[in-house]
């Protein structure tokens, strides 16, 4: 559980003419894109609006758990409402997490780092360390699907999420009980994880033998107590309803966030149809950035105004990948471009029209990877035959 996951490889991508420059007009493209929009690639004033929504339904939904105004109902009634009321503060976490934290992370929020970093409190806010999140999220944007520096392909042995994780007998089953693994993800991250890497791992992605600033050992435990106070100290204090209710309230706030949370990223990278690259001794992947991300990532549902909006649009995903410095409120129209410059080059891109469908890909690829003999894409052959590797 706190055991070490990250090797001690460096690793580098090696493209080749013909990769790069499909990077390189992708990116000529999006600037363009930019340019004659007069547009700026931070937050915009619906952005901001956004923001604004996240924070404010925090504040109405605690407001509403901690008058206690649910306790003139019967006994039984005030119990279950109270409980969901507490999953409810969970979802706006997980929207503040979404629409906020995530694009802070990147510095997408604004080309003023100091707004970006306040923003980034909102992440500590909800349970999680903006400072972890930005190194490890940020290796995960760099290294998606390579087993052992992915942290987001860990799981400390639970779940086989790339063919190269050492084969359990209980994996047979993890398309089955991966429900739970899930259901217990957020609470996991906000008791265990961010301790796990602040104090047991020495690498996080090609960051070797880290020292991490003193303050930011303060700021991580000042944040866990204000998030437990706020949400389970103080409605021990005030709220009438017996104690084992609000701990399983206070539970319930990471359970289904949780596994909605997961699952949204999850079904991202872990689907059939993805990669897992394997670098070679010196730690080279035979692929280019841009490259290696088509080839490991799925969008879904990215014509659903709502779910792109619910979910800060992780769903829209292959673009915030290889550009996470631009706020995602741009990426539906940044997709267009990348899927007409994926047509121009020959190269897929990798998309499912609804959330449902990605979620049934994903639990398809967990239950393929459940048997020991998996065969599972270490490089894309499709793609081989359009680039040469060199």
């Amino acid at each position: 559980m706190f055991g070490s996951t990250t090797g001690s490889q460096v690793i580098k991508f090696k493209g080749n003419k013909e990769k790069n420059d499909f990077a390189k007009v992708l990116v000529k493209k999006f600037q363009q894109y930019f340019k004659e929009n007069n547009l700026t690639p931070y937050a915009t004033p619906a952005m901001w609006l956004k923001a604004f929504t996240a924070l404010s339904s925090w504040i109405l939904v605690y407001s509403f758990v901690m008058s206690d105004v649910l306790s003139n109902l019967p006994t039984g009634w005030y119990y279950f409402s109270l409980i969901a009321a507490f999953t409810l503060l969970g979802f706006t976490n997980i929207f503040i997490a979404f629409a906020i934290s995530h694009d802070a992370a990147h510095g997408a929020f604004s080309k003023k780092k100091w707004i970006n970093k306040i923003m980034g409190l909102t992440f500590n806010f909800t349970g999680g360390n903006i400072y972890l999140l930005t190194k490890i999220h940020g290796t995960h944007h760099l290294f998606a699907n390579i087993h052992g520096i992915d942290p987001q392909m860990e799981s400390h042995g639970l779940l086989r999420n790339t063919p190269y994780e050492k084969y359990l007998q209980k994996h047979k089953y993890q398309h089955l009980y991966v429900v739970l693994i899930y259901a217990l993800a957020y609470l996991h991250w906000v008791v265990i994880k961010d301790f796990k890497w602040m104090f047991f791992e020495k690498h996080i992605g090609n960051e070797k033998d880290i020292k991490h600033p003193l303050s930011e050992y303060f700021i991580l435990v000042f944040f866990k107590i204000l998030y437990f106070t706020l949400n389970l100290a103080l409605p021990l204090i005030f709220l009438a309803a017996p104690t084992w209710v609000i701990i399983t309230g206070f539970v319930m706030i990471h359970v289904f966030p949780g596994m909605a949370f997961a699952l949204i990223f999850q079904a991202n990278h872990v689907f059939e149809g993805t990669n897992y690259p394997v670098p070679n001794n010196e730690g080279q992947i035979a692929n280019n950035y841009a490259i290696h991300t088509l080839e490991t990532t799925l969008d879904f549902a990215r014509k659903n105004k709502l779910a792109t909006f619910l979910m800060g649009g992780i769903n829209v995903h292959a673009v915030h990948h290889m550009f996470p410095q631009y706020c995602h409120i741009h990426n539906n129209a940044l997709t267009e471009i990348l899927i007409e410059t994926c047509g121009e080059y020959g190269l897929k891109y990798n998309e499912v029209p609804t959330f449902s469908k990605a979620v049934r890909i994903h639990f398809s690829m967990l239950k393929r990877l459940s048997k020991p003999d998996a065969n599972v894409t270490a490089y894309d052959q499709r793609h081989a035959n359009i680039f040469q590797i060199q």
